[in-house]
């Protein structure tokens, strides 16, 4: 990391203008219980300067733009570990780093083979997508027909940072996140198409042991990319010293291959065969993670989210009941184990369930399946599974409604929610940024 270009940023992030809110990209997470900005009280740092409440999403927090996705040095990795700058957001760089001294190759392809056959996690199934076997042939391959990674068939959709993933009285700092979309080729070949299929590459922003600063200190950061223009050449560098303290290898050395990697999530319907409109056509997402021992990765269960089994139980009805003002506050989280039973689901399909209990209040059902995978990503949301969507090359990603703004009627309790996730990010992030 550039410690000069860091202290630069933190300068620049007390200078910029205020204007608006906006936010994006990704899960509901919890609402904030910061000062509105909007109030017209400017508050100050340590030293009396004026913080600026200015959020430029497009700049700050889920950073889309063609000039970054397609920069043609940080997008395009050419194989040279000794350039920082070389594949610094390509897929294969990024994998070959969070490999440590294991084979990338080798990590690529044992991740897909995890789709060939139905992986039990925490007492579910995740299901089969055979057609992963089209996949790994597409992949293409070296001389000694190793994966090649440098041809990586992964588009950069978005850089995203979510300081707003934090949890209140612990030392984590948020997240930040890689997005990509699956492309027919090598996403080198400018002609590949985009294809039904996303995974994101979500870290650990690192953290000391004073975990409200280094929060503060994330949101400051990132809040200082917002003074740069975004078609700057200075902009990217100064990305890309952010990005870089969570993607190098060796940034964690207790986690798997000393990766700050936390998960690797897919969202996808590409790799489905049968029956065109059977239960199973649908868009599948999982969740996986880093093996301490192994170094490759593992199916994992998926957060927040019961097995689908679960859905109109009396065992979710209890669930809802007893942790209702968590549900309510966002502050809950599903366990593995409720009453006994595996209760956190292995893989989950966008349509289904609505997470719904028989006696259960509306209201706290609906809240509960905001903050399930599905429900985020559909039944409660409207969306199209998808937040950030796959592009086409010279295309900028599409974002849900949900995180810009829509009113969705709920059929099954007979009610509208309206949803503004950019807004309520925003709030987040200069509430933290230009607090004390």
């Amino acid at each position: 990391m550039d410690s000069a270009l860091i202290l630069q940023l933190r300068t620049l992030f007390f200078c910029f203008l205020s204007s608006s809110f906006l936010f994006a990209s990704g899960c509901i997470e919890r609402e904030s219980s910061t000062p509105d900005p909007t109030s017209g009280v400017a508050p100050t740092d340590e030293q009396g300067i004026t913080c600026r409440q200015d959020v430029d999403p497009e700049r700050e927090l889920i950073i889309r733009a063609l000039p970054v996705v397609e920069d043609p040095l940080r997008t395009i990795w050419r194989g040279d570990l000794a350039d920082p700058r070389d594949g610094a957001w390509a897929w294969g760089r990024l994998i070959s780093d969070l490999s440590g001294d294991r084979d990338p190759a080798e990590v690529m392809r044992r991740w897909l083979e995890l789709w060939k056959k139905p992986e039990t996690i925490n007492g579910s199934s995740t299901g089969a997508r055979p057609d992963v076997e089209r996949m790994i042939r597409a992949w293409p391959k070296l001389d000694d027909g190793r994966f090649d990674l440098e041809r990586s068939p992964f588009r950069l959709l978005a850089i995203v940072f979510r300081v707003d993933l934090r949890r209140r009285n612990s030392k984590a700092t948020g997240e930040g996140r890689l997005i990509f979309g699956l492309t027919g080729e090598s996403d080198s070949d400018p002609s590949a198409e985009a294809l039904p299929f996303t995974a994101i590459l979500e870290y650990n922003l690192p953290t000391s042991d004073d975990g409200p600063r280094d929060a503060r200190d994330w949101a400051r950061d990132v809040h200082a990319l917002g003074a740069i223009p975004i078609d700057d050449p200075h902009y990217n560098e100064a990305l890309q010293s952010l990005t870089d303290r969570f993607t190098r290898r060796n940034l964690a050395p207790d986690a798997p291959n000393g990766s700050a990697l936390a998960q690797l999530r897919t969202n996808e319907r590409e790799l489905f065969v049968g029956e065109v409109g059977s239960e199973d056509d649908d868009w599948q997402l999982r969740q996986f993670e880093l093996d301490k021992e192994t170094g490759l990765f593992v199916a994992a269960s998926i957060a927040d989210t019961p097995d689908a089994r679960f859905d109109g139980s009396p065992e979710l009805g209890e669930f809802l009941q007893e942790n209702a003002n968590r549900i309510r506050e966002g502050d809950h989280q599903v366990p593995l184990t409720f009453r006994g039973l595996p209760f956190r689901g292995a893989s989950i399909f966008a349509s289904e369930p609505r997470w719904t209990s028989p006696g259960s209040d509306p209201e706290l059902s609906a809240d509960f399946a905001l903050f399930t995978c599905n429900g985020c990503h559909r039944t409660a949301t409207d969306a199209n599974f998808t937040h950030v969507a796959p592009r086409k090359p010279g295309e900028i990603s599409k974002l849900s409604s949900f995180l810009t703004g829509i009113e969705v009627r709920d059929r099954a309790r007979g009610t509208v929610r309206s949803f503004d996730e950019l807004a309520l990010r925003a709030r987040d992030l200069a509430g933290l940024a230009c607090g004390p």
